[in-house]
């Protein structure tokens, strides 16, 4: 059993670099997203793609190795590594404990980079909608064919450029 536990100890501190990674990415983005660059947004969208990957195997693997130590414990499956680390040896708890720690915070970090990256492409899609508008009311002619100023019933496109 006790390999076991090495091995989520591994797993979970290669879980530890990839969110690092993935935080990175995603203040790329966000970086991108404010200066409106899109090479560099489709840059950091195709390594966070990568990392999300890599991610899911991981957890994938952790989840098998969680799976055997819940058996060998005898606890319900679907166990938290907090019902888990009891169960430990007494040099790999402390280690567990501040690996699930960093990674609570390293997600909770990413959470908000994300929900900020979400908001900011909304407000960008909105910017684009606005400005597909504004092109597509255009039309018709600016002067009648008696050379006159044709008056239309609308107010001018007006687009607010705050982000």
């Amino acid at each position: 059993m006790e390999p076991l536990f090495f091995e989520l100890a591994e797993i979970l501190a290669a879980q530890g670099k990839l969110v690092k990674e993935q935080i990175k990415a995603s203040g790329a983005q966000n970086r991108a997203l404010r200066q409106v660059d899109i090479q560099s947004l489709q840059a950091a969208v195709q390594k966070l793609t990568g990392l999300a990957g890599q991610m899911a195997v991981l957890d994938k693997q952790r989840e098998q190795v969680q799976s055997k130590l819940e058996q060998a414990l005898g606890l319900e499956p679907g166990a938290t590594l907090s019902d888990i680390l009891p169960g430990a040896p007494a040099a790999l708890r402390d280690r567990l404990k501040e690996l699930q720690l960093e990674l609570k915070q390293d997600f909770e970090q990413l959470k908000s980079l994300n929900e900020i990256n979400g908001l900011l492409t909304r407000r960008a899609m909105q910017v684009n909608e606005t400005l597909l508008q504004i092109i597509a009311s255009g039309g018709g002619e600016t002067y009648q064919h008696s050379g006159a100023l044709k008056r239309s019933d609308r107010p001018p496109g007006v687009l607010d450029k705050t982000v």
